[in-house]
């Protein structure tokens, strides 16, 4: 087996340890089921019969992508048009027409990905939901609950780690954003469609040639070595969002060396950074004492524990925190999503709920599973561009 280290995958910020996970999951299920890796000195280190090159030939020739869709939020999916098949884009699709981009692809490796965007327009068809302020409470919760009992195992996942269905309403995960999948106008599923649409060979028919923003293979990549291995790389793409992931590279005042910078982005570090939140699945959960209510729970997610004040900005309010864990020994996916989906982290018989209360936990043994360290990342919220 070859030792890779992914100098690309550290374990800061939130979107190179998100990529790791993802690498991790796709190459043991899609791949390599003999994979397993570790984290050194900070950087993921995975140990697989794929060198290098075989690697960089998965992700961008073999890999399948998971189907991540985003139907309870927005109107991407009330205004998909039916395309031509020989539709052509001046520049990357967005919204409903990157969907329809979707649709009109005939790829085997894009085929899960087509059948869940017809079974989510179905299972919106069932709810009898027509428009976008339908989806609230009750109703939505109905529809996430055909919808998951509708789509695929790969979609299912997804669907687990943005949300949990309660009968009143779904609860959020905020690691995927105030919507589970959504943040203000930040559609996740949009950008992952888009950034996919940019790198993968199958979407070069519908992209038209010469035009700006249209990437060729050898850009895609070089950008894939990037984010794998660290690489030099000057095709990173303007004015693209990594949202919550990497909040160095939303740009803004003081972000570069002049007095403001654009935001810029590896349209693969958004792809696996996705691809590796699915790996935090979301339960309802009942705390002790048993008699009381069941609550929804998120591996490693509890409420942030200020320090001094909940904030020193304006309309910024600190949320919730998460844990990310950290181990030595190599390990397989599997193991990993075992210590993910139990998210241990225990006081005695009662379960952490802030970040306090994880930090007590490991400092009596609460926490076990060989762990060796943590990151911990705060999630806020109103920090520039509003309430998001």
């Amino acid at each position: 087996m070859s030792n890779i280290p992914l100098s690309g995958c550290t374990c800061e910020p939130l979107i190179n340890y998100l990529k790791a996970l993802a690498i991790l999951r796709l190459v043991n299920e899609q791949a390599d089921a003999s994979a397993r890796a570790c984290w050194r000195d900070g950087v993921f280190v995975m140990g697989s019969e794929l060198d290098q090159s075989r690697l960089e030939r998965f992700f961008f020739i073999e890999y399948e992508p998971t189907p991540i869709i985003v139907p309870w939020t927005g109107n991407d999916f009330f205004a998909i048009a039916r395309l031509a098949q020989t539709a052509i884009y001046r520049k990357t699709p967005s919204g409903s027409t990157v969907i329809s981009a979707f649709l009109n692809t005939t790829s085997e490796r894009l085929e899960k990905y087509r059948e869940t965007v017809r079974v989510a327009r179905e299972s919106l068809e069932k709810a009898g939901i027509r428009r976008k302020e339908e989806m609230k409470g009750r109703a939505k919760s109905l529809f996430l609950s055909e919808l998951r009992s509708s789509v695929c195992a790969d979609s299912v996942a997804w669907i687990d780690a943005a949300a949990v269905i309660r009968e009143e309403k779904p609860a959020f995960s905020l690691l995927l954003g105030s919507g589970g999948g959504s943040d203000g106008n930040t559609h996740f599923s949009d950008n992952f469609m888009q950034n996919l649409w940019e790198m993968l060979p199958e979407f070069d028919s519908q992209r038209a040639p010469g035009n700006q923003g249209v990437s060729s293979a050898a850009r895609s990549e070089e950008l894939l070595r990037h984010a794998l291995f660290g690489s030099a790389t000057n095709g990173m793409a303007g004015d693209r969002t990594s949202s919550l992931f990497d909040s160095g590279a939303v740009g803004g005042p003081n972000a570069g060396q002049g007095f403001e910078r654009a935001a810029i982005a590896n349209p693969w570090n958004f792809i696996l950074a996705l691809e590796g939140a699915i790996c935090f699945a979301g339960a309802l959960s009942r705390r002790a004492p048993p008699e009381s209510t069941s609550t929804p729970s998120f591996p490693f997610q509890v409420q942030v524990s200020a320090v001094g004040a909940n904030s020193l900005v304006g309309k910024e309010q600190a949320g919730r925190e998460i844990w990310l864990p950290l181990w030595r020994r190599p390990a397989s996916f599997e193991e990993v999503r075992l210590l993910l989906s139990e998210g241990r982290a225990e006081i005695g018989r009662r379960r952490a709920a802030t970040g306090v209360g994880i930090a007590r936990a490991i400092a009596s043994l609460g926490v076990d599973r060989g762990i060796t360290a943590f990151r911990r990342y705060a999630i806020v919220k109103g920090r520039v561009g509003g309430e998001n």
